[in-house]
């Protein structure tokens, strides 16, 4: 297998796990652990597909089956997700490449708290434009902080087990 299909396949799967996950609790998709996961273990290019194909799939759910209403705002604040889930993507980047040769646990903490700070900076500026106004809602933040950290946790324990009995593929850490 070349490494574009392997990256592909274990793409593919994460997208299938975040989109089965979305649809169980209602479509909070963990757009923040998705986005560090894919800066700690994709190139650039690659992590952004990733991202953006997650996001489209939490939209298809949302939208296709649990019936989102389809109107200008609720579509407004869709597209608003995806790109918070870029500025957070940035981030990740951006951190991973300023802690090099620091500890895996260290860097991937460091990247998810700033993806996270980041992506809610953005969802309030998005909230100021899609809404007009903007409101800091301690209880949703802590929410959507909460569903992206046990996602992460959780992505994080899969991603040592694939990078111990699957080496080949990409693992957090080993991006190009």
């Amino acid at each position: 297998m070349n490494s574009n299909f392997r990256t592909g396949v274990w793409s593919a799967g994460l997208v299938a796990a975040v989109a089965g996950g979305c649809f169980a609790i209602g479509c909070l998709d963990p757009l923040v652990a998705v986005a560090v996961i894919a800066a700690g273990a994709l190139s650039p290019g690659r992590a952004v597909l990733l991202v953006l194909a997650t996001w489209a799939a939490g939209q298809a759910v949302g939208f296709g089956l649990h019936d989102y209403p389809r109107d200008r705002q609720t579509i407004a604040w869709g597209f608003g997700l995806g790109a918070g889930a870029l500025v957070a993507l940035a981030t990740a980047v951006a951190v991973l490449w300023l802690l090099p040769n620091r500890p895996a646990w260290l860097r991937a903490g460091a990247a998810f708290g700033a993806a996270f700070c980041a992506q809610q900076a953005a969802m309030l500026g998005i909230e100021q434009i899609v809404v007009g106004w903007c409101e800091v809602r301690p209880a949703i933040i802590a929410q959507v902080g909460l569903i992206n950290a046990a996602w992460f946790a959780g992505l994080l324990a899969v991603d040592a087990l694939i990078a111990r009995t699957a080496p080949s593929l990409p693992a957090f850490g080993r991006a190009p």
